[in-house]
């Protein structure tokens, strides 16, 4: 039996900490995933991670204060795996960097944004990120290199051989660089020219210091009349050279394999002259390119010591095939159904390891999911591409993904799915108590959207929308200034808003009426009575409870995008990268000391006196009535939004993370 370890706060950025366990669990208690009573052994609980500290943890947390909270333990779609020996094994999501040491993966929070592994040794392991590459010593992270290029690539032959595939100054600035580490320093090298390429993608393989392949190609060039973007460059040990594919039409590579000399496989599709796609598997014999037909689209390949049957494909269901001879023989599916694009496997011949999205481990012939577990949102729950709409009230919040038909609700406790609109998708959500949310739902390739509401009654379709006649009309930009009150954008007019009256949330009793004073603003965001925004253009108008009241913007000509919350005060951006901040503190608008990358649509919550923004992917700036400060996320923060017992979350492409917060400034 083990103890828990009672963790005491020292101050209020450590109190949201993860779940502690000291001391250790049998093997067998670990695999039936029983927790803190099990007995001793060094095993971590399936599921769960070890910290740098050595103690079993069921989320990660880092040294902000930010926790996961779904899915668990971590988030990220783990792509790219590698390894030296099977205990020192590096995994590398989106987010996250986790180390395996034979037993337990390790979670380190201080390689931001990886890209890339490779691993010589326990002691020399290297991590490309998206602002240079990070070296691990085995103790600590002792080397932040190439700064701030963004790494695409990395394979080496030896620990004084290692090459590195950069985006000079961040993808699509056209500034491709190969650069060369030999154990004592990093040059730049001579290579063919990839000037004024936009968005390729790189595949690196080899085999030896004098065998050394990166596959390059433009996913944004799938026209027949701009074939020149898919390149196979080869180092011979003393020069790049481009070893066509023959290719006339565009193409996207997924995978590389290179098995000797005489002996390289790429996988991936291209385009035909109608953009269909083809699946596409190219064998190079030491001497030219030949095209191989394959059974599905591959999205990764890999090497089986066996007397036939050595190349094996794996498609973007997870289905397995076989080479055999010229025919292709089915193998079975991995552990899990994902889209794995490019997945990583480690090692190369006969995996233990597969980074599919998931973290998978064979296992008894089988391919079993290891990490993260499923989301509390659904067994296949895949994560989209971003937040769509957020909105909370108390210690409860309603959220909305990007193209997905779920609105998610936590309810103070836990989430779950709240409302699925079948084959439409979930827009926004709003709302002005608990027992009066509302939720737009939009079908795909129509020229309709359904509001629907809940009540006491639970969810209802309160009216359908035809973008056509007068009213009622398709409405956006949804949001609640009362009971029975709320407030839409006209689509399809020249501007306008509608208010919907109504003593209640029953479509029958209410109606949509015109603002008079607003007929030419063309957008509404805002979530509370006193932070209501309706804009258009240069112009803005505030919600005063009764009249919009014009309030100039603090910058013209770009698209304002405004917190959320329960606040008379805003923040509000502008609506395109590097852009500056302004707080409205009941009376003007102030430019404050920082700025922001990337248009976050949501990616701000205000409470009070205090503000909070997604500062970048993995930023959060904290305005606490006087001054800010940032603390630095282990997910990505697309939106944000508090809860009232002090617990802030960060809602992402990878998943959704939290943090205690002072209640008040």
């Amino acid at each position: 039996m083990r103890s828990a370890l009672v963790v005491f706060c020292l101050s209020l950025a450590a109190c949201q900490t993860a779940t502690k366990y000291v001391g250790t669990v049998t093997a067998d208690a670990a695999l039936a995933d029983s927790g803190p009573d099990a007995g001793p052994s060094d095993v971590c609980p399936v599921g769960w991670l070890m910290d740098r500290s050595g103690a079993c943890v069921d989320r990660a947390c880092n040294s902000d204060g930010w926790c996961w909270e779904d899915p668990l333990p971590l988030g990220g779609e783990f792509r790219v795996i590698h390894g030296s020996d099977p205990t020192n094994v590096w995994a590398v999501s989106y987010s996250v960097v986790l180390q395996f040491d034979g037993t337990n993966w390790i979670f380190h929070e201080e390689a931001r944004e990886p890209t890339a592994v490779w691993a010589f040794s326990k002691s020399d392991v290297w991590v490309g990120t998206n602002t240079g590459v990070r070296h691990w010593n085995g103790q600590t992270w002792d080397r932040n290199d190439l700064s701030p290029r963004w790494i695409v690539a990395l394979w080496g032959a030896a620990p004084n051989d290692l090459w590195a595939v950069a985006w000079g100054g961040g993808p699509g600035d056209g500034k491709v660089e190969f650069r060369h580490w030999n154990g004592q320093a990093w040059t730049a090298m001579e290579q063919p020219s990839l000037a004024g390429l936009q968005n390729l993608r790189f595949r690196m393989t080899g085999t030896s210091t004098s065998d050394v392949w990166v596959l390059a190609s433009d996913p944004s060039s799938t026209l027949p009349t701009d074939p020149g973007r898919s390149f196979a460059l080869h180092w011979d040990g003393s020069a790049w050279t481009n070893r066509s594919l023959g290719l006339d039409q565009g193409s996207m590579w997924a995978d590389s394999l290179a098995i000797s000399s005489s002996e390289v496989w790429v996988a991936g599709r291209r385009f035909s002259s109608s953009w269909e796609t083809i699946p596409s598997l190219f064998r190079w014999d030491g001497a030219a390119w030949s095209d191989v037909a394959a059974p599905q689209e591959a999205h990764a390949l890999a090497w089986i010591s066996q007397s036939a049957g050595n190349l094996v494909l794996t498609d973007e269901k997870g289905m397995q095939y076989r080479l055999l001879g010229d025919l292709w023989e089915p193998m079975g599916v991995l552990g899990v159904e994902s889209a794995i694009w490019s997945a990583g496997r480690w090692p190369r011949d006969e995996p233990e390891w597969v980074a599919a999205g998931s973290l998978l481990r064979r296992a008894n012939g089988a391919w079993v999911r290891y990490l993260p577990k499923p989301s509390v949102f659904g067994e296949s729950w895949t994560w989209p591409d971003a937040p769509g709409s957020v909105w909370g009230l108390g210690k409860e919040i309603w959220l909305a993904y990007l193209n997905q038909p779920e609105i998610h609700h936590f309810d103070g406790q836990g989430w779950s799915e709240a409302l699925d609109v079948g084959d439409h998708h979930s827009a926004e959500v709003a709302g002005a108590s608990a027992s009066e949310v509302w939720a737009l739902a939009m079908p795909s390739g129509t020229g309709r959207n359904d509001l629907w509401g809940f009540n006491e009654a639970g969810w209802s379709i309160a009216l359908e929308n035809e973008c056509s006649g007068y009213l009622p009309l398709c409405v956006r930009g949804l949001v609640a200034t009362g009971p029975g009150q709320l407030w839409a954008v006209v689509a399809g007019l020249s501007g306008g808003l509608v208010r919907r009256e109504s003593p209640s949330i029953d479509y029958p009793q209410g109606r949509w009426v015109r603002s008079t004073g607003a007929e030419s603003y063309t957008d509404l965001q805002g979530t509370y009575p006193g932070n209501v925004w309706a804009t258009s253009g240069d112009a803005s108008a505030l919600w005063n409870g009764t009249d919009w009241v014009p309030v100039a913007m603090p910058f013209v000509g770009k698209l304002p995008r405004f917190s959320r919350g329960p606040s008379t005060q805003s923040l509000v951006y502008e609506g395109s990268y590097g852009t500056n901040v302004y707080r409205w503190d009941g009376n003007q608008w102030l430019k404050e000391p920082i700025t922001v990358a990337g248009n976050r649509t949501w990616g701000a919550f205000s409470s009070g006196k205090q503000h909070w923004i997604c500062q970048d992917t993995h930023t959060v700036q904290h305005f606490d009535g006087q001054s800010w400060s940032s603390t630095t996320t282990p997910g990505y923060c697309d939106a944000l939004w508090g809860t009232t017992d002090g617990m802030l979350r960060a809602i992402g492409v990878d998943g959704i993370l939290r943090r205690q917060y002072p209640t008040s400034p």
